[in-house]
């Protein structure tokens, strides 16, 4: 058996080769999930060497990693921050921001397996702690940055960072019990929790005197 070895790249090559691989990973990972996805699959259809391949990524578990992340960034570039920047009631735009994250799920299958608990449990045993660590830490400082993005004389729910990533998180973990919903009435459900949320929201920032 000939082993497949590594070339040196210069910086260009390595982030196309990178972004060729994150591609073909998202894809698969998408399609048929982790467990059966291979990084024999990943690399042929990225074509480049498995030895290539792990110059980047020491495990199949960091590399799921590396595409979740870059999902994450992209509905960050491409949703959140246009919507923060929109007219309209703190409270509504939080609303719209958890109903485009419910519709991240289906435009990017991996978000959706990363919240399954055996999944999560793996990831947790294979990766770092302290590359977790800084994942929750960016989650957190997210909504930290969103809620600075307003007045808190105008919007002030009185939720911690770390209370609304929580809250994020458990509301879309409904997105594993689909077929226990019903397909027929899951988008209703979707927008109905959407508005009781935002309604939710402006109540706890009236309770608190802000106008």
């Amino acid at each position: 058996m000939v082993k497949q070895l590594a070339r040196a790249f210069d910086e260009k090559e390595r982030l196309i080769v990178k972004k060729t691989c994150l591609d073909a990973g998202t894809e698969f990972f998408g399609q048929n999930g982790f467990e059966k996805t291979s990084i024999d699959e990943i690399t042929r259809k990225a074509g480049v060497a498995k030895g290539t391949f792990y110059t980047f990524w020491p495990s199949k578990e960091s590399f799921f990693f590396a595409c979740l992340e870059r999902a994450e960034l992209q509905f960050q570039e491409e949703v959140i921050l246009p919507l923060l920047s929109s007219p309209g009631h703190p409270a509504d735009i939080l609303g719209c921001i958890l109903s485009e994250l419910f519709a991240l799920t289906e435009e990017y299958p991996i978000i959706r397996q990363a919240m399954d608990p055996d999944l999560i449990r793996r990831l947790s045993r294979k990766l770092p702690p302290k590359v977790l660590e800084e994942h929750i830490r960016k989650d957190r400082g997210e909504f930290a940055g969103i809620m600075s993005a307003w007045d808190p004389q105008v919007f002030n729910p009185g939720i911690s960072p770390e209370v609304f990533d929580g809250l994020f998180k458990g509301l879309l973990m409904m997105s594993l019990h689909r077929n226990i919903i019903g397909d027929d009435v899951y988008s209703d459900v979707i927008n109905t929790i959407s508005r009781i949320f935002s309604s939710g929201l402006k109540t706890l920032s009236d309770e608190r005197g802000t106008k």
